[in-house]
């Protein structure tokens, strides 16, 4: 630790930075508390045989310090790999033979072999079958080595250790001899024979204490499974973490799975307020914080990654970290000439292994993505039923023992969704501004929501009599979904899944790259975004009750903002290029509190009430197709954000039409063409020009402008 007097205060921890010296790569990070009892840290999973670079920083309340110099230190090769137990053992009536080229050097040629057998049941010592055996000389040989003295029908352990230059690795093995009819022998409690990893100890269901020999003879007893190197095992969306539990009957195994998951980030890469407004420093003094991109890691595709179509996904599937993989079974971008030769593209599924469980991973997305965004014409959107079967039917062909569906969005298409599929455990989703909460649990005291939806949704499904369960995490990542699946492996069964959510909050570890790397940029970006724009002394209103079926004041701001601006530009003949601009619902985002910061807008502010950046179109239709332009937003079907906000457009609606009758009457629109400026109206045959954003234009909400001519759709710069 450093000097006391350079402390500043009492040191909390330290972060220890390293990277492969020479790379140029940010430093990956561990925290290390401080304290008696931790004085060292461990850095794994490094690459074997090379040189790495080593920082480390001291943190208080106040923050980090400044970095040590670094320090170089290189790492050695591998410890020798245990081989499955199919791999290595072979057992007769009286004898088994070990085939000793089956074990992995790690890199580091393996000098010697020690094996130790005993029969399970006996509390007796460990009998030698090899002492240091020249391991050279025996796998030069594809040598096995043999016992040759086994009882027939017995259960035997093993334990071999093997030693490299790296250092030695112990593994412990369950195996039977056959008995003298050449049958096989019941299995142990401890199910089935598998390698152990250094130091494995029997556990205790209960309390994960070490097995007793009076719960080994209840069968109480589990094997703690071999770890797992995240390196080996294909990354998803969701953080899986398996563990094992006692059988349930035999050759049953009973297995819990752990599923981490989040919602929507948006743009909030920084810490929200319990309202998922900004994080002042204030706020976080008072621990009033949550959420934020420091504190989750993976990720899958939304509506909003299609809002630009394939130019908008490519910079996604470039920068796309390799340790990530996106699952997406209703998409199909080979079309594209430019993302089809992308080696990150989505998958349409995936399979997790871990030990002797196997986890299916199927992605999708609602439909409806055709409408809310603009994919293109070389992507290919399908509705989700049918992949999602055709995929977990062949996840469970493979021999998933579970299958988890990521997606969501709309809780009808998701129910419909779980009530189909019996092949999905459960579907993992996130839904926008709901809050998801298990009404038996109570809620976390840092934030005040109403809890509208129940945590897992849980129903029983009318075709086989089956459990469906939809788990749903909220946006801004306030909230860390998280629950646990406990299902028998051989009849698939699931015997319970239940879960409870957690509060990011600052007890919750953030990654120290990505909040220095997310502060690096605020300080770039925080003096242009906090200059103040405007003042205001009312509330401007954008929120979905109000403008998703009447005018507000903060979508009339946006159109009129339109109007003005392109209204600006001389054209001859005429005072404005333009008769009206039009607004979707779906372009309007936060509202402003003009008691915040005395009613200053500042750029952010704008930002954060009007975030997409898209371009406008003049599009220039006959009067027919104005009205049916109108008719469709105010339409009460869905998608509910194709309502329209206007400018230089007044009409009357009647909300009680029902049928085929007209919900618009009385439409009147801006002459263009007029020395003075008014309302005319709308004929039929005659020709407006509107602007509107390029979504709009496409047929994004499912506008349609197929009726316009080609030439009469022009892009502004």
């Amino acid at each position: 630790p450093p000097p006391e007097e350079q402390t500043h205060g009492s040191v909390q921890g330290y972060y220890v930075g390293y990277r492969i010296r020479g790379s140029g790569q940010p430093y990956s990070y561990k925290t290390l508390q401080s304290g008696p009892s931790q004085q060292e840290c461990h850095l794994r999973e490094l690459r074997v045989r090379t040189r790495y670079g080593v920082v480390v920083q001291a943190f208080n309340a106040k923050g980090a310090g400044p970095a040590s110099e670094e320090v170089a230190a290189q790492t050695l090769d591998f410890v020798p790999v245990a081989p499955a137990v199919g791999d290595f053992i072979a057992a007769n009536v009286s004898w088994a033979t070990f085939r000793l080229s089956a074990w992995r050097s790690g890199g580091c040629p393996i000098t010697f072999f020690t094996v130790l057998y005993k029969r399970q049941s006996s509390p007796g010592d460990w009998k030698p079958a090899a002492t240091n055996l020249d391991a050279e000389h025996a796998l030069s040989l594809q040598q096995q080595l043999t016992i040759d003295d086994l009882e027939p029908g017995t259960w035997y352990q093993l334990l071999v250790t093997a030693q490299n230059e790296a250092g030695a690795t112990e593994a412990e093995y369950v195996f039977a001899t056959l008995t003298p009819q050449g049958g096989s022998v019941k299995r142990t409690p401890f199910g089935e024979a598998e390698a152990a990893v250094p130091g494995d100890l029997s556990r205790h269901v209960g309390d994960q204490e070490t097995c007793s020999s009076s719960t080994q003879g209840l069968s109480e007893c589990y094997r703690r499974a071999p770890n797992i190197n995240a390196q080996e095992a294909p990354p998803v969306a969701p953080t899986v973490r398996p563990s094992r539990r006692a059988p349930g009957s035999p050759g049953s195994t009973n297995v819990t799975l752990t599923v981490v998951h989040s919602g929507s980030l948006y743009s909030q890469f920084l810490e929200v307020d319990k309202d998922d407004k900004e994080c002042t420093a204030s706020k976080r003094a008072l621990d009033d914080c949550f959420g934020g991109a420091a504190r989750i890691r993976f990720q899958t595709l939304g509506v909003r990654e299609f809002y630009d179509g394939p130019r908008g996904l490519l910079p996604l599937f470039t920068g796309l970290n390799k340790s990530t993989q996106i699952v997406v079974c209703n998409v199909d971008f080979k079309r594209d000439p430019t993302l089809e030769k992308l080696p990150n593209l989505p998958t349409r599924s995936t399979i997790l292994t871990v030990d002797d469980l196997k986890v299916g991973i199927v992605g999708y997305i609602d439909d409806q993505v055709l409408t809310l965004a603009q994919p293109g014409p070389t992507i290919t959107v399908t509705e989700p039923l049918e992949c999602l079967r055709n995929e977990s039917k062949i996840l469970r062909a493979q021999g998933c023992h579970i299958v988890l569906a990521l997606g969501g969005g709309d809780t009808d298409v998701d129910r419909h969704l779980a009530e189909s599929l019996p092949d999905v455990t459960a579907f993992v989703v996130k839904y926008e501004n709901r809050h998801a909460y298990p009404s038996s649990a109570p809620q976390p005291q840092d934030l005040n929501f109403d809890q509208d939806l129940e945590y897992p949704i849980n129903f029983t499904r009318l075709a086989d009599g089956g459990q469906a369960y939809i788990f749903a995490a909220t946006n801004h990542l306030q909230l860390l979904g998280k629950f646990q699946i406990t299902v028998q492996t051989d009849t698939l069964n699931v015997l319970s899944a239940k879960g409870t959510p957690e509060l990011l909050d600052k007890d919750a570890f953030e990654d120290p790259v990505t909040r220095s790397r997310m502060e690096y940029y605020k300080n770039i970006v925080e003096p242009e975004a906090n200059k103040v724009i405007g003042t205001t002394k009312v509330y401007i209103d954008n929120s979905v009750a109000v403008c998703g079926s009447g005018e507000c004041n903060g979508g009339n701001m946006m159109a009129d903002a339109v109007f003005d601006y392109f209204s600006e530009v001389p054209i001859a003949g005429a005072w404005s290029q333009i008769n009206a601009a039009v607004v979707n619902l779906g372009s309007l985002g936060e509202s402003f509190d003009e008691r915040v910061h005395s009613g200053e807008l500042r750029l952010v502010d704008v930002f954060q009430m009007y975030p997409r950046n898209d371009y406008y179109v003049f599009i220039t239709m006959r009067g027919d197709t104005l009205l049916k332009m109108l008719e469709h937003s105010v339409d009460p079907s869905p998608p509910r954000s194709k309502f329209l906000q206007v400018s230089g457009i007044r009409f009357e609606l009647n909300k009680h039409a029902t049928g085929n009758e007209s919900r618009i009457k009385n439409v009147v629109v801006l002459c263009t063409s007029c020395r003075t400026p008014s309302y005319e109206r709308v004929i039929w045959i005659q020709w407006y020009t509107l602007a509107m954003s390029r979504f709009l234009a496409q047929g994004g909400d499912r506008y349609d402008f197929t009726r316009v001519p080609r030439g009469y759709k022009i892009e502004t710069s």
